[in-house]
């Protein structure tokens, strides 16, 4: 599961501020009883390592919370403690400082703000904390109603103040620490909203941190030019989404992360209980107009994960009225676990990851092959004939093989390149990538990409003694005459591997047909005549007992082109008239694609039936979870030919995913299980082909 090596936290001043949900904790003044029976609840929880406090009034409370703390680190029940500040800033009893607090433009305000926090961090350092968070303060140029150039130079005023307050508490964390003899505590600022009040309002804080983008200016400041490499940022997710900030927020500010909160928001004022929900109030994430949908969530999750982030992910949930803390906290984790077993945050490139074929298949390669067509081309008869084949077609009655004719129909687009697999070199070199690097069982292609294989084979055992087409399943593609963009592109005629004799003697393992069928249309005829071609090519096949893979579409004409109907209806309708072919279909596989109520599909063809992917779409993931919903809809369905959607998965490693679709036909692993181990193998034995 993504994140799971996370700690995982509760805010315990707003998860419980107080009885009846009063604020008597957030104001720091707790009674005894429910303080320690509520942070008892939290310790006790063991999903939760890490909890965040803040100031505690009463001395004699505060002896008890630390004893507390010390007892749960000691069972092991707690690894980190959080001293939040920012209610005592917010709060701000008795108007001690100005809003704008630590990066106050009056010099004495800043003063009397940053001792404040330096009061604080001793009230941290008695529990033992092991992280300081606080926030900016006000933006003046907003309590002033500034606007234009006076805005600005304010706002950089604050901006000096707020730098030179954040040193000096990193000076402080420090001295006290090393004074103490323990470890020093991280400073974490929190990052708020920077978004204005309606008149009248008080829903969101106006802070000067702010926006992205100023904020990982400041923090770089604060690290190279002061040194305090250890200051990070909090962020929250409801502040992102009051400011209109999304996942690639969490992406750019990933160097700077130090602490996650994940919170909610209702931004429509006209919501039920808005009053108490409405801005910057952290409801309950089931809230009514709630923000913080499972869709949102599992973005920010999910970058998280691409940007490797390691640290605590904690909530910070306010409830309200009746609600009561404990179901509310319980509902937040089941809320939260979904969202992180979700395939689509499971799935993450991480670190910016990128496939680059050359660092697998070289030019010094590619030059050695050519040089082979010219000087040795009878050398590819010669190791065909010598490849050693399966006793077997299937051992297990499945099968994985990775599809390469496209090319040859003038079918090369991958997305919006119109010819990337136009490109021999990236094309042969990804295909050999998915035939070294993973457990497919074979490929099925064109002889110039097949002989391309087996002159890279034999240059893999010139180097290293071992091959990789033995005893893998190679199946010769016949049809290609229907040229895509073609007036007559349904006469698709046998242009490829044209005799199943010369098939047969060429040590390949069966053969493939292509069947669309456009009814009505006007040129249905040449549907007609392609029936003809398969059904010749599927005697064939049967003479010599070589199975044939027969794939049925139906398509129809769209603006002068050809396009696949994915539709059960349609599908069942041509696998009939495929089914029919020839004298006999002991020896017919059907390749047909995944749609939906696709065990109607599965029950028009008793025999065995393969899965199709169709186009690449840039993520694996679609795919993976049509093959596993595939794989349940009828016990003839026996596995996939991919294609595109593997050899060009965005830009991740085309061995990786191959693997993934191999375990989840061949072991029946799971979706998640299955993009798991595209990121745990992902990139692995990049230097198998021999290098100069």
């Amino acid at each position: 599961m993504a994140l799971e090596n996370n700690l995982l936290g509760l805010v315990h001043c707003t998860q419980f501020p107080g009885p009846g949900n009063t604020n008597s904790v957030l104001r720091g003044e707790g009674r005894r009883d429910y303080v320690i029976n509520t942070l008892q609840w939290i310790i006790n929880d063991a999903d939760f390592a890490s909890v965040e406090i803040t100031r505690i009034k009463s001395p004699s409370v505060r002896r008890e919370v630390e004893r507390l703390f010390t007892q749960a680190r000691e069972a092991d029940q707690l690894q980190e403690i959080v001293y939040s500040a920012q209610p005592v800033q917010l709060i701000n009893e008795d108007d001690i400082v100005l809003p704008s607090d630590i990066c106050s433009l009056d010099e004495h305000e800043r003063a009397k703000a940053v001792r404040r926090l330096k009061d604080c961090i001793d009230e941290a350092y008695d529990y033992g904390c092991d992280k300081f968070a606080f926030y900016s303060g006000k933006d003046p140029a907003i309590m002033a109603a500034a606007a234009g150039e006076q805005a600005d130079a304010m706002r950089g005023e604050a901006l000096a103040q707020l730098r030179r307050s954040v040193h000096e508490l990193c000076q402080y964390l420090f001295e006290q620490a090393t004074l103490g003899g323990k470890p020093p505590m991280q400073p974490l600022l929190e990052v708020f909203d920077y978004r204005v009040n309606p008149v009248g309002t008080m829903a969101f804080k106006e802070a000067l941190l702010g926006p992205a983008a100023r904020a990982e200016q400041f923090v770089e400041s604060i690290r190279n030019y002061y040194g305090h490499k250890q200051f990070a940022l909090m962020i929250d997710t409801s502040h992102l989404l009051i400011s209109g900030e999304g996942p690639q927020t969490l992406k750019a500010l990933s160097p700077y992360l130090g602490h996650i909160h994940i919170a909610n928001t209702v931004l429509n004022r006209n919501a039920p209980d808005a009053k108490q929900r409405y801005g910057d109030l952290h409801p309950a994430f089931n809230a009514p107009e709630s923000e913080l949908t499972a869709d949102v969530l599992a973005g920010y999750l999910k970058a998280l994960v691409e940007c490797n982030y390691k640290g605590t992910i904690a909530f910070e949930i306010k409830p309200i009225g009746s609600e009561v803390p404990e179901d509310v906290a319980t509902a937040a984790k089941a809320f939260y676990f979904a969202c992180r077993n979700r395939i689509d945050v499971n799935y993450s490139l991480v670190t910016n990851y990128i496939y680059q074929t050359r660092r697998f298949f070289t030019d010094d390669l590619w030059d050695k092959l050519s040089e082979l067509r010219v000087t040795q081309p009878n050398l590819i008869k010669e190791r065909m004939m010598q490849r050693s084949q399966r006793e077997k077609l299937t051992p297990d009655g499945k099968l994985i093989i990775l599809a390469a004719d496209h090319p040859a129909r003038m079918v090369a687009n991958v997305g919006d390149d119109a010819v990337a697999m136009g490109n021999r070199f990236e094309y042969l070199g990804r295909c050999a990538r998915v035939m070294m690097a993973s457990s497919v069982d074979g490929i099925m292609g064109t002889a110039d990409v097949i002989e391309d294989l087996v002159l890279l084979d034999y240059l893999f055992q010139q180097k290293s003694g071992k091959n990789f087409l033995d005893n893998r399943v190679l199946i010769a593609c016949m049809n290609r005459g229907g040229l895509a963009g073609a007036r007559y592109e349904m006469y698709d005629r046998v242009t490829a591997y044209r005799d199943v004799k010369k098939i047969k003697e060429l040590k390949l393992d069966g053969a493939k047909l292509l069947l669309r069928l456009a009814v009505p249309d006007p040129y249905d005829r040449y549907c007609i005549q392609t029936m003809e071609e398969c059904s010749r090519g599927i005697e064939a096949c049967n003479e010599y007992n070589l199975p044939v893979f027969l794939e049925p579409l139906p398509v129809r004409q769209i603006d002068g082109k050809y396009q696949l109907i994915l539709e059960a209806d349609d599908l069942i309708r041509v696998i009939g008239v495929a089914a029919g072919l020839s004298h006999s279909s002991a020896n017919l596989w059907m390749k047909i694609p995944y749609v939906d109520n696709y065990h109607r599909v599965a029950l028009a063809f008793s025999g065995p039936i393969l899965m199709l992917g169709g186009e690449s779409a840039g993520s694996p993931v679609g795919v993976i979870e049509q093959f596993v919903r595939g794989m349940g809809e009828g016990l003839n369905v026996r596995g996939a030919l991919v294609g595109r959607n593997v050899l060009f998965p965005g830009d991740d490693d085309p061995a990786a995913v191959a693997e993934a679709i191999c375990e989840l036909v061949h072991k029946g692993v799971s979706a998640n299980n299955a993009v798991k181990l595209i990121a745990k193998i992902r990139g692995r034995d990049m230097d198998l082909l021999p290098r100069e």
